[in-house]
C-alpha cells in the first residue's frame, strides 16, 4: 500500500524532516504522518506517541496495515517523557495549543541540544512559542503557512544552538522568518491582517471600557509597519 496521502496541514512538516533521521510525531492520531515519512524513505524509524490510548489503538492499526511494525514504535505518554530511550533527532508536535507545547520542552531539556530539530503546529498562542524559543537558545529556521477549512496554520521549524534573541511584538505574533520571507504569500497577508484586526478590535474595547490601550497601539504600529512592507512587495511585482 502507498496510497497515503497527507493533508496541506500536516504536508507542512515533511520539508523539514531530514534523510535518515528517526522521528518522533508527539500527540499523533492515527499515526499518518510516520506512516508516511518511513514509507518514503524519508526517516529510518519513526516513534508514534499520545498520551491517550484511543490514538494509540487507531495508529497501531494504521501501522500494521501498512506492515511498518519494525519501523514505527507507538508508545503512550504525556509530552516527550520516556522518548529519549529512543533517540529521535526530528521531533514533531502538531495539533496542541502553545502554552502545552512550551510545557513539553520545558519539561524535556534532554532534547535541547544541536542535532535535534523541533517543528511545532501551535493551534494557539504561536506567538508564546515564539518567545519561548527565541528566548531559551531555539533558533528558528523556517516557517511555513498552510490553510485547512478556512482555519490558518503555523508550522515552525527549530534548532537548539543555545543563543537567545529578542522578538517585537510583530514578530512574535507574525514570525521574524516570514517578515523577512513571506511577504508576497497570500496566507502571510491574510494572517497578517486577521492579527491586526483581532488588536483592533481589543483596542477599541478597551478604548470603551477607559483602559490603558498603550500594547494595543504599539503592537498595532509595528503590524501596520508589516502592511506597508507587504504593499510595497507587490509594487515591486507588478
Amino acid at each position: 500500500m502507498n496510497d497515503l496521502k497527507l493533508d496541506r496541514r500536516l504536508s507542512t512538516a515533511i520539508k523539514y524532516l531530514r534523510s535518515g533521521m528517526r522521528l518522533a510525531d508527539i500527540g499523533t492520531d492515527h499515526a499518518y504522518l510516520p506512516i508516511y515519512a518511513v514509507m518514503n524513505g524519508i526517516s529510518s524509524f519513526a516513534i508514534a506517541s499520545d498520551i491517550n490510548e484511543g490514538p494509540i489503538n487507531r495508529a497501531k492499526l494504521h501501522i500494521e496495515s501498512y506492515s511498518l511494525s519494525d519501523k514505527i514504535a507507538t508508545i503512550r505518554t504525556d509530552g516527550l517523557n520516556g522518548i529519549e530511550k529512543y533517540s529521535p533527532n526530528d521531533i514533531v508536535i502538531f495539533g496542541m495549543g502553545g502554552e502545552l507545547i512550551v510545557t513539553i520542552l520545558k519539561e524535556a531539556k534532554w532534547s535541547w541540544t544541536s542535532n535535534t530539530r523541533f517543528i511545532l503546529q501551535p493551534m494557539t498562542n504561536t506567538d508564546t512559542v515564539r518567545l519561548f524559543l527565541a528566548e531559551n537558545g531555539f533558533s528558528i529556521i523556517g516557517e511555513t503557512l498552510s490553510e485547512e477549512a478556512g482555519k490558518l496554520y503555523v508550522t515552525i521549524c527549530c534548532e537548539y544552538t543555545g543563543k537567545t534573541v529578542s522578538l517585537s511584538f510583530a514578530e512574535s505574533l507574525l514570525g521574524r522568518y516570514n517578515i523577512e520571507n513571506a511577504l508576497s504569500s497570500p496566507l502571510f497577508e491574510k494572517l497578517t491582517q486577521r492579527v491586526l484586526n483581532t488588536y483592533q478590535v481589543r483596542l477599541d474595547g478597551k478604548k470603551s471600557a477607559g483602559i490603558n490601550t498603550t500594547l494595543e497601539e504599539t503592537v498595532i504600529k509595528e503590524i501596520s509597519c508589516v502592511i506597508e512592507k507587504i504593499e510595497k512587495s507587490k509594487e515591486k511585482t507588478i
